[in-house]
């Protein structure tokens, strides 16, 4: 466990939980959604400092109304807020939602001011469009969180499973880390390993609400070791499976190859190996 994101969320007059894009939909003055991200930010601060896990981050983002809505980003309160509470800007983990078409200059100016003060840098709901790969090498965040549908998509298809293999490449090749985000099942867990993220968050650990992460040992349902070794095994596995297909597409291969050097034309040579589940 390598920290904790600062989740924020109301409770109205009914007792109904409201989202936080819902709180700050609800305020149209923006010197309203300035102050609540404000004590949002300072609860926030607080609880973490206040559990005195010194060897933790914390992740958390800051509203664009906040900062990106003015002529210059402002970080000031920000670092005001982590000084005063006496948190180690080395343990913060700014996470910025990044899309193409903002104001480039602003955005460019808003990571600048980050890291500057020593937080480390998340570009939140990556999208792995070119325009968001070109942002990578331009501004060189620290850590690139990847939308939900991109592992949910991976599980369903294996041309998406290559693709995020490969964009968890590109990624790390740009030299930033690789969070993925709403782990629902063990099948989503099991891929995540596989293609290499370097961090994962969801519900299948344990509800952001509900329950505490449960990071037992010993094999229980749910429990990080458990997934480990389970991988482990089915990793194998696989690999086995795939290691006796590929004799067979191999074997059927040369067996094509060989009746094509003795003369015979490419259409019937080639019908075996046209006939394997593999080729089509």
């Amino acid at each position: 466990q390598v920290g904790f994101e600062a989740f924020f969320q109301g409770v109205d007059e009914s007792g109904h939980v409201v989202s936080s894009a819902d709180i700050f939909a609800s305020l149209t003055n923006p010197d309203d959604a300035l102050q609540m991200d404000r004590m949002r930010l300072i609860l926030h601060v607080k609880n973490f400092v206040s559990s005195q896990m010194d060897d933790r981050w914390l992740f958390i983002n800051i509203q664009p109304k906040a900062m990106v809505g003015r002529k210059e980003p402002d970080t000031a309160f920000f670092h005001d807020v982590l000084k005063k509470n006496g948190l180690p800007t080395s343990q913060v983990v700014v996470m910025i939602r990044e899309h193409p078409g903002e104001n480039e200059e602003i955005f460019r100016t808003q990571v600048k001011e980050i890291r500057d003060l020593g937080c480390l840098v998340l570009f939140d709901d990556f999208k792995g469009a070119s325009a968001n790969l070109d942002r990578l090498w331009q501004y060189n965040p620290d850590i690139v969180k990847l939308q939900r549908s991109a592992i949910e998509n991976a599980v369903k298809s294996k041309k998406a499973k290559r693709m995020l293999n490969k964009l968890v490449s590109l990624i790390h090749a740009s030299g930033a880390l690789v969070l993925m985000e709403k782990i629902e099942s063990e099948d989503e867990a099991f891929l995540a390993r596989r293609v290499e993220a370097d961090f994962c968050q969801g519900q299948y650990w344990g509800d952001h609400v509900a329950r505490p992460v449960r990071w037992v040992s010993g094999d229980t349902p749910g429990s990080f070791q458990a997934l480990v070794d389970r991988a482990e095994k089915r990793y194998y596995q696989d690999l086995k499976n795939n290691t006796m297909e590929m004799a067979t597409f191999s074997g059927e291969f040369q067996e094509c190859a060989w009746s094509v050097a003795d003369g015979g034309p490419l259409e019937t040579a080639a019908q075996p190996l046209l006939g394997l589940e593999r080729i089509k």
